[in-house]
């Protein structure tokens, strides 16, 4: 990504809480997207997967994933390798127990979203904690088999809300 220019395209400070955010008619002129979030959930512990996205509202078996994560000083690698999804998810997020005003920090990048086929893309994330042993860290590798380049993306929190303050942030990336 030589003389690469991150651009923002939309972003989302939220006010109150929100089960959801979407980011729509997302721009088709740049090569790749980066989404980097701030985020925590109303839900009392740290749990799996309160980050689900999906692309284009797109909620067929199109998603697989491979992760590998560890909490506190554990490795637990785990697999979902070419597993049909309806979406895909990011694992561990600062929940309502976790150390207060804390907040998980994710990024996502999605290489070629302008393609109509097959596109891997990835994902990193990890909390903030005061609790020895309790810190969660995640990376993924993706692949979406969508058949329509992305022009939105959808993120859900489960059955919880991410709370005020969580930010969203949207970059397109354009190789010059």
């Amino acid at each position: 990504m030589a003389n690469a220019t991150m651009i923002l395209i939309a972003s989302q400070v939220l006010g109150s809480t929100a089960s959801s955010v979407t980011f729509s008619s997302i721009p088709q002129t740049y090569t790749d997207l980066k989404l980097i979030c701030s985020v925590r959930t109303d839900i009392a512990a740290v749990t799996d997967g309160p980050f689900w996205v999906t692309f284009n509202g797109d909620n067929g078996s199109n998603y697989s994933i491979t992760s590998i994560a560890a909490q506190g000083t554990s490795l637990s690698p785990y697999q979902f390798a070419n597993q049909t999804k309806s979406r895909t998810t990011v694992e561990g997020l600062d929940s309502g127990t976790n150390t207060a005003n804390t907040f998980s920090s994710l990024e996502m990048y999605i290489p070629n979203y302008t393609q109509t086929n097959s596109r891997p893309f990835m994902a990193f994330n990890v909390t903030e904690q005061n609790a020895s042993g309790s810190n969660w860290i995640d990376f993924d590798a993706n692949l979406y088999r969508g058949t329509s380049a992305i022009s939105s993306i959808n993120i859900s929190a489960n059955t919880q809300n991410y709370v005020q303050y969580s930010t969203f942030y949207l970059y397109g990336i354009k190789n010059s």
